[in-house]
């Protein structure tokens, strides 16, 4: 095993340590909600001097009846004492008073604050433990209202409150600021107001402690729905984090589920609750990690036998390869033979197909094709006459001008060759240039030197059909015919020439113009 090895193994047993003891702590309550001793002494040392301050007209969240504390927090505040095991002084007071002791009091908690923006840079939030939702209130013989319509109402909100600053951002037309929300509510009945604006909750609660849900509409304020938790002066975090385990923890044994069923009827949602995204991604990034690891040790295990095995694949490369090369001069002997019967039946083309070959050959190379497009490209040209097997041997031998009909027995001859080598399924390529090497690039199909079969035209015609097609042509002009007599070189290069870009690829051409001193 090398050291490279060993230093990886050693590193994923560490990261298999930490991770399982971070998700022992993340799912063991007990250890999760255990104080740490900064925690711990920070009880201590100021446990007897924490006030927490609740509102005293705000039902069903914190309320004062007949001089007793009342409300959701209320005794979420009896359950944190009995859970922490020390004593908190608890009181409640008018909302703009408990503000403006928080502001000046390190140690006072206010244990219900809807959270906002601006609130946020100005106080220390504990973990969210209820969703808040506004509402607005008018009367029932009045149309429902909205936050847009704000601006031509009269709104009663209450000082200091979540509401007075949403009556502000949305431009309400007059807006009448209480001190809590029965005073609103006293100015809507009296219709001094328009609407009311209040948590959605207090709001029910009011209307049907005095029978007036009937007379009112209350329309929920969907998009207001917001976090509601516990509020300290900021620098307080360390408390904040006491009250965040403890409340995790009435959350983890039901408490705050019966507190919510108590309240309002219901079962709350709380988003300190829901494990987060971070949560999943270290155990996906883990299981990521120990797959990865146990893929390495794996390739670790196979590589000795791996590295033995390439050595015998090489040998065995080799041996396909010689096989091969073996393979190739095979075909390319018999190529060369079929080239030699076709040439044989035609005294006036003999050798035409070697020297058609060597020609394509030269311009393939010129062009920088592969070593197995140039192969092809030689195979092709032995082979582009192949189909006049099936030529008639008064047709192909005659000596004077052909008629219509025969010329086009004569055209027959590609497709003819292209399904006789149909059985070579390993040379696509060949017999595509067999069968198209009398394509035009211009693509057309009447008048003298036409294409055919005439499926094809430009860049679609295959690129050694191309090739073919200029050395053919070159060659037969060269080449004494029944017909007429051969051309010298320069006509036929001039001819070739000026057909490029109608009967010829002009790359083709371009390429051929570079050898053609070589023939």
């Amino acid at each position: 095993m090398g050291k490279h090895t060993k230093i990886i193994i050693v590193l994923y047993v560490l990261a298999t340590v930490l991770f399982f003891s971070w998700l022992i702590y993340n799912i063991q309550p007990n250890l999760q909600y255990q104080l740490n001793y900064k925690e711990r002494k920070y009880l201590k040392e100021h446990g007897n001097s924490i006030t927490f301050i609740g509102d005293e007209g705000y039902p069903p969240f914190s309320y004062t009846y007949n001089d007793t504390y009342m409300g959701y927090e209320a005794d979420l505040i009896r359950y944190l004492q009995d859970d922490l095991g020390i004593y908190v002084n608890y009181a409640q007071m008018n909302w703009n008073e408990a503000i403006n002791l928080l502001d000046s009091d390190k140690n006072v908690v206010i244990t219900g604050m809807k959270i906002s923006d601006e609130r946020k840079v100005k106080y220390y939030f504990t973990e969210p433990y209820l969703v808040s939702t506004q509402a607005l209130v008018t009367s029932a013989d009045k149309p429902v209202a909205t936050l847009a319509s704000l601006n031509d109402m009269t709104v009663a909100v209450q000082e200091n409150s979540i509401t007075y600053h949403l009556a502000k951002e949305y431009n309400a037309e007059n807006i009448i600021v209480v001190k809590d929300p029965l005073q609103s509510f006293g100015l809507l009945l009296d219709n001094k107001v328009d609407a009311w604006m209040e948590n959605n909750m207090t709001a029910l609660y009011y209307l049907r402690l005095y029978n007036q849900d009937q007379f009112y509409n209350i329309t929920a304020l969907n998009e207001t729905t917001g976090y509601y938790a516990m509020s300290l002066a900021r620098g307080n975090e360390v408390l904040g984090s006491i009250i965040n385990k403890s409340i995790q923890k009435l959350n983890r044994n039901g408490t705050m589920s019966l507190l919510d069923y108590k309240w309002f009827g219901i079962i709350g949602h709380r988003p300190f609750a829901d494990k987060t995204i971070w949560f999943y991604g270290v155990i996906i990034a883990y299981i990521i990690i120990s797959c990865i690891f146990i893929l390495y040790i794996w390739n670790k295990t196979l590589h000795y036998q791996l590295a033995k095995k390439t050595k015998d694949l090489k040998v065995a490369n080799y041996l396909l390869k010689q096989e091969r090369i073996k393979m190739q001069d095979l075909l390319e002997g018999i190529s060369m033979s079929f080239a030699t019967a076709i040439d044989y039946r035609d005294k006036y083309t003999g050798n035409h197909s070697r020297r058609v070959a060597s020609i394509s050959l030269m311009i393939a190379k010129e062009m920088g094709l592969s070593d197995n497009q140039v192969f092809e490209t030689y195979i092709g040209a032995l082979l582009h006459d192949v189909g006049k097997v099936g030529i008639p041997d008064d047709i192909l031998k005659k000596e004077g001008p052909l008629t219509d009909e025969e010329y086009n027995i004569i055209k027959k001859h590609p497709e003819i060759g292209g399904s006789i080598l149909g059985v070579i399924k390993s040379y696509e390529e060949i017999r595509n240039a067999v069968s198209y090497h009398h394509e035009r690039y211009d693509g057309r199909t009447d008048g003298s030197y036409c294409a055919y079969p005439g499926e094809f035209k430009g860049e679609d015609i295959p690129l050694i059909a191309r090739i073919i097609a200029v050395a053919d042509s070159f060659d037969a002009m060269i080449t004494d015919r029944p017909y007429r007599k051969a051309l010298n070189h320069a006509t036929a290069i001039a001819t070739i020439e000026a057909a490029s870009g109608r009967q010829y690829d002009p790359n083709v051409v371009n390429s051929f113009l570079q050898i053609v001193d070589n023939i």
